[in-house]
């Protein structure tokens, strides 16, 4: 059996893959929804909203964050998140140019 190794894969696609990953779950779709909807939250607040714990929320909020979909700003002893604008279009860049190519190899 073959082992897998980073090192042999195009960086642009391990960032294309870090970013599916980041939205590979549906409870960071709705975290995502959430941000877009309220602005800025806390983690707590985000808690409030979804029937998860919050390590479970953090864990979520520390993937999207590690994809740079998402920004936090401390404030006091609490983080708020929100959506980070050129995470967003980085993504929607990356994923449309991908498909694209696909698209036109695929003819």
């Amino acid at each position: 059996m073959a082992r897998y190794s980073k090192q042999k894969f195009n960086h642009d696609h391990e960032r294309l893959s870090l970013l599916a990953n980041a939205i590979s779950h549906p409870a960071r779709i709705e975290i995502l929804s959430i941000l877009s909807e309220k602005g800025s939250v806390t983690c707590g607040e985000i808690v409030n909203l979804l029937p998860f714990s919050q390590s479970t929320v953090s864990q979520h909020l520390n993937e999207l964050k590690i994809a740079g979909i998402i920004k936090y700003e401390s404030i006091g002893t609490k983080s708020v998140y929100s959506i980070d604008a050129n995470g967003i279009d980085e993504y929607v860049f990356r994923f449309n140019t991908f498909f694209k190519n696909l698209l036109h190899l695929s003819k």
